[in-house]
């Protein structure tokens, strides 16, 4: 009966616009033992919606975790286990979840569940670099900025103007030596970002 009178209560907040009291109550309710699968999925999706409304992306992190809860009862639905996934992409944090699950599948390696999950963990990663490890390998924008937009064009017209104009022909040298330390910072971007040759964006 209570659990009902809560539900109740949650579904007028939620048609009020009242996002965060309706977590509360939730949260409220599961202190008090209400706690099953369907309040955690609930409460993980108050905390995805409140997340959009706030461009908050550590909310996603509050849903993953009620997710986590709604698997730990019921860890045979794969449904559950893709809702996470999706909430833990949106948070930016996939490579820790990516963890968790091999940290499960060496434990329980016939677990079929997990083989699909890490699977689709995976292709995920493979359009999406949300790994902060990987972003903090990058090299700072205004580097990318200096080396394209200013050494770059200033080394071509170095050398452009050599060649054109007879008093500049000692800027050829002056020329040749920037664009070997554009190269060379090309070079050690690529090896350090894992990025293509001339793949990194200035963003």
């Amino acid at each position: 009966m209570e659990d009902k009178e809560q539900n109740k209560r949650v579904e007028q907040l939620v048609n009020d616009g009242l996002l965060d009291e309706a977590a509360r109550e939730l949260k409220t309710g599961i202190q008090r033992g209400l706690a099953d699968v369907e309040t955690y999925l609930l409460l993980g999706n108050l905390y995805e919606q409140i997340a959009e409304r706030d461009s908050n992306t550590a909310m996603f992190l509050m849903a993953a975790n009620s997710y986590r809860q709604a698997i730990a009862l019921k860890p045979d639905c794969e449904k559950y286990h893709d809702i996470l996934i999706a909430a833990m992409s949106e948070s930016g944090d996939l490579g820790t979840l990516a963890a968790e699950y091999a940290k499960k599948l060496s434990e329980n390696p016939n677990d079929v569940i997990l083989q699909r999950c890490l699977k689709k963990i995976k292709a995920i990663s493979l359009t999406k670099v949300d790994n902060p490890a990987v972003i903090e390998r990058e090299h700072p924008k205004f580097l990318r900025i200096f080396f394209d937009i200013l050494i770059l064009p200033l080394s071509l017209v170095l050398i452009i103007l050599s060649l054109m104009v007879q008093k500049c022909s000692t800027l050829w040298m002056r020329g040749i030596v920037l664009l070997g330390f554009y190269f060379a910072y090309k070079i050690i971007n690529s090896l350090v970002t894992g990025q293509p040759f001339f793949g990194a964006k200035i963003r």
